[in-house]
């Protein structure tokens, strides 16, 4: 059963206080910022004029970004750890209304540096060092020529953009505030409540009535909110589809990877290598049927392991201590700053009532990187751990060695970092297990991941 937020160990919980002392040292900063994101402003009209100019504009721009960040992120991470704290949500959405304010403000911006060529923006660069930080930045906005709109469109879309991104926050607060999915009876007979964040757990019993029970169960009660969820989703797809129309893209698909640099054709091919090996899929399931001794193969059954599930539970201090054995081979700078996560409590460890279950590492420019997952002490949330904490210190790294207008990566880099952590954990269960059952379920884990 989960607890109540306020019932976890403050040990366990990310140390939200690095970023702001209190709420409501939150609210004077948000205050501030709001008396004085109108500085940016006063480059209308003048941003092409010289390098000074150009200069003067986008570092007022990147400060304010990183004052805009720090709030976000801050209440971001409030609403997600405690969603059902009303006060999160509320601060969660004067966050989201200030990026749009600000946002319309600045929207002048890129259609005025695009009016001109690009040539003059690399004479300005040569000619004054401190644009040179700014060099990739102008260059990838150079990219969005044909996408951007005049001045007074793009401030529309601008006031619009709260309205027009509100589908997924309001999925976030119905699934994870709203649904209560009820109880079933798990492995040990006992009567439990089901939550989005217990459910793969569920799905991965031996008893093939309690993952059937939770199947059905979580199915049933989506399917009581299926016309607010297909809605929201086909206002989704419309708004995808109609801003990419007016931004001038051949289609949405091409619109969400553009802002990666990725041509559609990548993409396709990925979907075609899926659907071509197909067979490899189809005849992992028949061994699952052979071996389970299933009459058939059910939804329900896809996530059930191969092999005697390893009783070997590891607790968060053990879950730290393999991850930075397995991670040493990347040297003592990386180690020092993984012992940093854990002792600085960058880490949100355990479940509680009103949690987002989606596990993810995030931060901005002048915070440290957070983690938010739901520990519970198997294998796979040792590798989650490990997974996240790849994409961490990776934003560590970073954000100390490039200035703010180079230090974010795109999500085709970002895996990287974090499955090679993965991997490296598993090499090191592998090595060190003097348990066969734990080294097969380790490898089933791992075949697991791949569906």
């Amino acid at each position: 059963m989960p607890k109540l937020r306020e019932e976890i160990d403050e040990k366990y919980k990310a140390d939200l206080t690095k970023i702001y002392e209190s709420d409501k040292k939150w609210y004077e900063d948000y205050e501030h910022f709001k008396s004085e994101m109108n500085l940016i402003t006063d480059f209308k009209g003048t941003i092409t004029k010289s390098d000074k100019n150009l200069y003067d504009y986008l570092n007022t721009y990147s400060n304010l970004c990183k004052r805009l960040e720090k709030i976000y992120i801050y209440a971001h991470l409030s609403s997600d750890f405690d969603a059902n704290n009303s006060k999160y949500q509320d601060m969660v959405g004067k966050a989201y209304n200030l990026i749009s304010e600000f946002d319309s403000l600045n929207s002048y911006a890129n259609p005025e540096l695009l009016s001109i060529d690009y040539s003059i923006i690399k004479k300005y660069i040569s000619a004054n060092d401190k644009l040179k930080d700014y060099s990739h930045f102008l260059e990838n906005l150079y990219r969005y020529k044909a996408h951007f709109l005049t001045t007074k469109e793009e401030k529309i879309l601008s006031d619009l953009s709260c309205v027009l991104n509100n589908c997924e926050k309001t999925y976030d607060f119905l699934v994870y505030t709203d649904m209560k999915f009820g109880s079933i009876l798990d492995d040990d007979n006992n009567l439990v409540e089901l939550t989005s964040s217990n459910y793969n757990n569920f799905l991965t019993s031996k008893n093939r009535e309690v993952r059937k029970n939770a199947f059905i169960k979580n199915l049933t009660t989506y399917g009581n909110y299926k016309n607010t969820i297909a809605s929201l989703f086909d206002t989704y797809i419309k708004t995808s589809t109609t801003l990419a129309k007016i931004k001038n893209y051949n289609s949405s698909i091409e619109a969400s990877l553009f802002n990666d640099n990725i041509d559609v054709a990548i993409y396709d091919n990925l979907i075609n290598s899926v659907n071509d090996n197909l067979s490899v899929l189809y005849k992992y399931f028949n061994l699952k049927i052979d071996v389970l001794k299933l009459d058939e193969m059910h939804l329900y059954d896809i996530y059930v392991g191969l092999t005697e599930e390893s009783k070997i539970e590891y607790t968060y201090e053990e879950a730290k201590q393999i991850i930075k054995n397995a991670l040493a081979v990347l040297g003592d700078d990386y180690i020092n700053i993984l012992s940093k996560a854990f002792s600085d409590r960058w880490i949100d460890v355990y479940n509680n009532i009103g949690k987002k279950t989606q596990e993810y590492s995030c931060g901005v420019y002048e915070t440290n990187p957070y983690i938010l997952i739901n520990y519970e002490n198997k294998i796979t949330d040792v590798l989650a751990l490990s997974h996240e904490l790849g994409h961490s210190i990776h934003s560590y790294y970073s954000i100390k060695n490039n200035a703010y207008p180079n230090y974010e990566y795109t999500i085709f880099v970002a895996e990287v970092a974090s499955l090679v952590n993965e991997l490296l954990v598993i090499f090191y269960l592998l090595r060190n297990s003097n348990n066969d059952k734990e080294k097969l379920y380790v490898l089933n884990n791992q075949l697991d991941n791949f569906l």
